[in-house]
């Protein structure tokens, strides 16, 4: 009888451990492993709060970008931007909460940290809304190692200006890149009668100040900057978009440049044969002139995510594409839905690369996450979730080979307090 009791004592421990510890994926034919070191809901103090944007840093912490909304007496919601140091086990170091304005809202694009600066300081980057005549400007903050604030500046102009990444191209440059189609403000001179353009501001880290605004056109069609590589091993910059083609037909357009100068070297537009809009999602070099890249493709109301390995030919004005092969990933929440790549990094296996996928409707919320091996192009998938009602914006890796970051959001257990409401969603961020 004590030995039965013992027994079930053992059991009955096991099973609260494994109630409380995270999932991790498991490991069978056709799936591949997840395993998380910490997860944490970060306190709200809005009504609602959810990460956007996660970068690793190069303590072993993260640094995370969240959108929060608040409900005001007129019961119209403010969205507003908070940003999170956590340290290597997911402590608070920081908060950083930028003062709300009445007039705007503020939605949350990328938090960087200055991989050349000694004094750990960070970039910020917003959407910013005038609620009056609607215009939407580029916002930055920049801030130090305990999350005060160094600088802000908003860039106007009159139009819709998209922000869509940044680099650092040295301790006192940053390149901040989108889509506009102002012709005032810091994007005075562009010609306004090619539709949309792309966009790179020059601004200094010391004050925020912009010193130049290069501007990059597609054949006098609509078109916008969605991220700039560099490679260690070639002077030229790979840009990749999105641009109308002659139909009017969204495409993933692919430029290669020197330093920055509107003058391109190779351009083109990346499955540009049939009647189906892209939508960009990532992409890795897996060689030389070899990459994988995420798209969305979207035909009437229907979205898909699919995965391209292609080899590209940079020599001629007009870049040679080869695709090697594509990946459509199935439909992951039946009927009208929109699927999204959350993040597209290499993985610890050096030969793979982890990709994170959003499906949405107006009802129902699902990630998946798929691993696709870059020489034979098996791609495996796995439903990974820390715990239940977790939902995942952003998945990112950098610098550690073991270091990656997820965040996004969580049903939150909060209670009402004097700024927010009970219930709503918190801030979830997740080091894997």
């Amino acid at each position: 009888m004590k030995h039965y009791l013992k027994v079930l004592g053992v059991l009955l421990i096991l099973l609260i451990v494994s109630c409380q510890m995270p999932l991790p994926g498991p490991g069978g034919e056709g799936l591949f492993s997840l395993v998380a070191n910490w997860g944490r809901t970060i306190v709200k103090t809005t009504d609602s709060e959810e990460g956007v944007f996660i970068h690793p840093t190069s303590d072993g912490g993260f640094v995370s970008l969240m959108e929060t909304q608040t409900d005001n007496t007129e019961r119209m919601i403010i969205t507003n931007v908070k940003a999170v140091k956590l340290n290597a086990t997911g402590e608070n170091e920081w908060v950083f909460s930028p003062a709300f304005s009445g007039t705007s809202q503020r939605t949350g694009v990328f938090i960087l940290p200055n991989p050349f600066s000694q004094n750990g300081e960070y970039l910020i980057g917003i959407q910013k809304v005038n609620l009056v005549n609607y215009d939407t400007n580029v916002e930055l903050f920049y801030v130090d190692m305990q999350g005060k604030e160094i600088w802000s500046m908003v860039y106007p102009g009159s139009g819709l200006d998209l922000l869509n990444g940044a680099l650092f191209t040295s301790e006192n440059t940053i390149m901040a890149y989108g889509r506009t189609n102002s012709a005032d403000g810091v994007f005075e001179g562009r010609d306004q009668s090619n539709g949309d353009d792309g966009f790179v501001l020059e601004i200094d880290t010391y004050n925020g100040e912009s010193r130049q605004t290069y501007f990059y056109d597609y054949q006098e069609r609509d078109n916008g900057i969605k991220r700039i590589y560099q490679t260690p091993d070639s002077p030229e910059l790979f840009f990749v978009g999105e641009a109308a083609n002659s139909a009017g037909v969204q495409k993933i357009w692919l430029m290669r440049v020197y330093d920055y100068q509107p003058t391109f070297k190779s351009q083109t537009l990346l499955l540009n044969e049939d009647d189906v809009h892209y939508f960009f999602g990532g992409m890795r070099r897996t060689g030389q002139n070899e990459y994988v890249m995420a798209a969305t493709k979207r035909t009437f109301d229907e979205e898909q995510v699919v995965f391209i390995q292609f080899t590209t030919n940079a020599f001629l004005p007009e870049m040679e594409v080869e695709i090697k092969n594509a990946h459509e990933v199935n439909e992951l929440i039946q009927g009208d839905a929109r699927e999204r790549s959350i993040g597209f990094s290499h993985f610890t296996d050096g030969q793979s690369i982890l990709a994170g996928v959003k499906a949405y409707n107006d009802v129902l919320t699902i990630n998946k996450f798929f691993l696709i091996n870059t020489v034979t192009y098996e791609v495996r998938e796995q439903n990974y979730q820390y715990k239940q009602g977790v939902i995942y914006n952003h998945l990112s890796k950098k610098g550690d080979p073991q270091s990656y970051g997820l965040t996004g959001s969580v049903p939150s257990e909060e209670a009402a307090g004097d700024e927010r409401t009970a219930g709503g969603r918190a801030c979830w961020v997740e080091g894997l």
